[in-house]
């Protein structure tokens, strides 16, 4: 091996690398991230998925625990899935096992006999989930103290952009920061590409002041096979996918847990061999479906996004997705799952419907141009500023007021202000899940009812649990999950059945007290349904939709049905569109307001309609419908174009975005909500930068 970086590697990690792994060459993001992370530096690594982005951080971090050897804890490796930890497990146990060192894995499976072994005699490396490091960082004992952290050297946060502009990952940088009040640690983090990697380490760098860099080798550009199918009404959806996956091994992506389980059915009738994979299914079936897939020669998965980040299955022909993925990151993720084998990258789309066939063709261009969607951590996380008050006042017992009202380097408090963070603790303090006492703020008489008892367990998950049914069978084995409400809709049914898993059930029992559903197998039953977030889209994706229609170039990757289809929406759209870049449309039932801004955008402006003209139209990622009259069109201009400050929180729905925004006061978690769904800023961008509309006598007659 010619390397220059593999000849500076300590001989028993040449000797893994060469005669463990059989490697006769490292990758170039391997020889670059080498002199990166044995500088000291923070880093952020670059890769897409199967670009060797692990052995990138494995390798130069054996090569610092072998350079100085110690005993103890040194390495703790964070991932977003207990499932992604268990798929990665073997793998950091064979590379720490080539060069005599240990690995434990940590999470909610894992029982208490292994785990008070490990923290009596810790090995070097530890992997867990943010969740299950929140149990640790709270517990009585050596981990709680810190003692098990004493020797700490480096954190690697694998998947991290799963993380950044989501509360988990707040939740995740809080922890990292209390960690480093104990000892300083160096952060490495392992990425997909994305569109601004300096925020993203930014925001993983928090309050350390090492330098940070930037690990990219740049977009490998290899041959892509890429199939646009429009859905035709005359045939089923179902059998266009199954004529692409008939042959070889084939992961399926859709939108909800719903198509997923309606999808895997029709195939399985046609006899082809599925296996299925969401969330809501148990641990252990999705385990099932993964080990049986890999052992398979022709077979498929049909899922939603559990199965984009990595999770290893073994070689794959292609990639299905039907409907489209929401942003080229989810794109390019998804297409990476394929071309392993020295082959193409291979991914078909099967659309089921115009938006989404126009969706899936400006996602391609925009990832052709070399576009990916820039993250936006936030420096005012509100609800994990109230959780981390908490969650720090348990694990010390008592904290002084002042301490968590200083400013923070934290990236997701570098906004919060004093004043609002008082506001916070004062709030916890009247529903007495916090007292004041000489100084210190302490449990309230209300915080063990409220937070999970005396284990204080609702603290350390940002995931909100109370909303799920758990569905178990008489003999009790877990099958999966079930929305709250989809569960209470049984109770008003005389044998009520549903689908799950790709099998029937017939509901025996639903235990209320415990919140599961108790079941049989059945010939039969009703596809059951979630409830999702709102799929908002960027500006820029809607705005690459308008382009394609108003266009005339002919993307490459269309056949001749999908040009066909892309000139007829043309025609049909061109004459509207081509007026202007915002457009009012008449129509027989009421107005269309084409803005094609996105979700966030829209929504800024029908509340604004709501405030002004106390008219509620409805709206979506392209325009707001107004039933019967708009109202007065230059008075919602003329208020965006105010620069005073516009309040429209009152006026949001009360919807549960996060699981903490309850230990918010009123006007706070107001504020909160607004900020998640609101874009202020843009919709004045979109007055004063492209507002040109149709005049409105002519609109009006």
């Amino acid at each position: 091996m010619s390397s220059s970086a593999f000849h500076h590697l300590h001989p028993e990690l040449r000797r893994a690398i060469a005669e463990g792994a059989g490697w006769r060459e490292l990758r170039p993001i391997q020889e670059l991230s080498i002199p990166a992370l044995l500088s000291g530096d923070d880093c952020l690594i670059l890769a897409p998925t199967a670009g060797g982005k692990t052995e990138a951080a494995l390798i130069p971090i054996l090569q610092m625990l072998l350079s100085q050897r110690r005993a103890g804890l040194q390495v703790l490796y964070l991932c977003p899935l207990k499932a992604l930890l268990n798929n990665q497990l073997p793998r950091l146990e064979q590379w720490a096992r080539w060069v005599g060192m240990g690995v434990f894995l940590w999470h909610g499976d894992i029982g208490p006999a292994a785990r008070q072994a490990f923290v009596r005699q810790p090995c070097e490396i530890l992997m867990t989930t943010p969740e299950s490091l929140e149990v640790l960082l709270t517990a009585k004992g050596p981990a709680g103290r810190g003692d098990l952290w004493s020797g700490l050297r480096l954190v690697l946060v694998d998947e991290i952009h799963a993380f950044a502009g989501e509360e988990r990952g707040d939740h995740l940088l809080c922890m990292l920061e209390r960690l480093a009040r104990q000892r300083p640690f160096q952060r490495i983090g392992l990425s997909a590409t994305i569109g601004n990697p300096a925020t993203l380490l930014s925001w993983m760098q928090g309050s350390n002041a090492r330098a940070g860099r930037v690990v990219d080798p740049g977009r490998k550009k290899g041959k892509k096979l890429l199939e646009v199918h429009p859905w035709a009404e005359e045939h089923h959806r179902h059998l266009q996918v199954a004529r692409l996956t008939a042959t070889g091994k084939s992961l399926v992506f859709v939108d909800s847990r719903r198509k997923a389980e309606e999808l895997s059915q029709a195939l399985e009738s046609g006899g082809q061999q599925c296996f299925l994979h969401h969330a809501s299914l148990s641990v252990d079936t999705r385990l099932n479906s993964e080990q049986a897939f890999q052992q398979s020669a022709q077979a498929c998965i049909v899922c939603t996004s559990t199965m984009e980040l990595g999770l290893d299955v073994g070689d794959l022909d292609r990639v299905v997705q039907v409907h489209s993925p929401s942003t080229v990151a989810s794109l390019l993720q998804r297409l990476g799952r394929s071309g392993r084998r020295l082959q193409p990258a291979h991914m078909a789309f099967v659309t089921d419907e115009h938006w989404s066939f126009l969706q899936t063709c400006a996602l391609l261009q925009l990832a052709i141009q070399g576009y990916v969607e820039p993250l936006e951590p936030s420096q005012r996380s509100l609800a994990i500023y109230a959780q981390q008050a908490l969650a720090r006042v348990v694990a010390e017992g008592g904290v002084p007021e002042g301490r968590l009202l200083e400013p923070s380097q934290a990236y997701p408090f570098r906004q919060l202000s004093a004043d609002e963070k008082g506001q916070v603790l004062e709030h916890l303090c009247q529903t007495d899940l916090l007292q004041r006492a000489d100084g210190r703020l302490v449990l309230g008489r209300q915080s063990e009812r409220k937070l999970g008892g005396s284990a204080y367990r609702e603290l350390y998950s940002v995931f909100s649990s109370s909303q799920q049914y758990q569905v178990v069978t008489s003999g009790g084995r877990s099958v999966g999950q079930l929305d709250a409400w989809f569960a209470w809709s049984l109770l008003r049914q005389s044998q009520a059945s549903f689908a799950l898993g790709g099998s029937h059930w017939v509901v025996l029992d639903i235990d209320k007290a415990t919140s599961s559903v108790i079941v049989e197998a059945a010939a039969a039953g009703a596809l059951p349904q979630w409830h999702g977030p709102p799929r908002l889209l960027s500006p820029k994706l809607c705005q690459a939709m308008r382009g394609l229609l108003t266009g005339e170039e002919i993307p490459p990757f269309l056949d001749s049905k999908g040009q066909r289809l892309l000139q007829s929406l043309r025609d049909l759209w061109q004459p509207v569109l081509q007026q202007a870049p915002v457009n009012l449309q008449v129509r027989s039932q009421g107005f269309r307001l084409f803005t094609f801004a996105g979700g966030r955008i829209n929504q800024t402006l029908a509340l604004l309609w709501e405030q002004i003209h106390e008219l509620r139209p409805t709206f979506n990622n392209f325009y707001l419908h107004f039933a019967e009259d708009y109202g007065d069109l230059e008075s919602v201009m003329r208020r965006l174009q105010d620069p005073q400050p516009i309040d429209l929180g009152k006026l949001l729905p009360p919807l549960q975005l996060g699981k903490f925004q309850q230990f918010l006061p009123p006007h706070l978690e107001q504020r909160y909500r607004a900020e998640r769904l609101l874009d202020i800023e843009g919709s004045r961008q979109l007055v004063n930068q492209a507002w040109s509309i149709v005049e409105l006598a002519e609109a009006r007659a």
